[in-house]
């Protein structure tokens, strides 16, 4: 994905965002190991999620008054992408 957004309103499965580098994809439900070899990019994650150790954490944020673990990754590619998952679900 280069760019463009997915919004998916339930769970996502395994990789979602795999190889992403550019685009945008919000996850309503749970998903395991989002954003695998991820580039640039940014995905929400409002459920659960397994991330990979290949992901900085960072600072939580608040966004539209929810709080999200910031991450930054994937490392293995260059770490510019974004992985926000929701604050207890990880």
């Amino acid at each position: 994905m280069r760019g463009g957004s997915i919004c998916i309103f339930g769970d996502a499965g395994d990789f979602p965002g795999a190889a992403n580098q550019g685009g945008t994809i919000f996850i309503g439900g749970s998903t395991y190991l989002p954003g695998a070899k991820m580039s640039k990019g940014t995905i929400t994650v409002k459920g659960e999620a397994k991330v990979l150790p290949s992901f900085q954490r960072l600072e939580i944020v608040q966004v539209d008054g929810l709080a999200f673990q910031k991450y930054a990754g994937d490392n293995v590619d260059n770490g510019k992408g974004e992985l926000l998952v929701g604050v207890g679900s990880s």
